[in-house]
């Protein structure tokens, strides 16, 4: 199974995105693809993509958005229950 958390912002200038699972940063692998893609304006969505989809990675999920105006964020809370088919 394939896991997408998807966020729409809006941002100008253009932010650096940052996901966290708990306090762990998110890095790209071959499991994990991260992207942003234009919107229009200053509108911007983006995607955070886990393959194979295991236990190990429920928790809380956190995005963050900076740019030189200031930092927002959001998280959510990401429960697996029984078996993931």
């Amino acid at each position: 199974q394939k896991l997408v958390l998807h966020c729409a912002l809006q941002a100008s200038p253009q932010p650096d995105i940052t996901w966290l699972l708990g306090t762990t940063l998110i890095r790209e692998s071959a499991r994990v693809h991260m992207h942003t893609e234009p919107a229009g304006g200053s509108v911007y969505n983006v995607n955070l993509e886990i393959k194979g989809v295991a236990a190990s990675d429920a928790g809380t999920y956190k995005i963050v958005a900076k740019n030189k105006l200031g930092e927002v964020s959001s998280s959510i809370n990401l429960n697996l229950n029984g078996k993931c088919l």
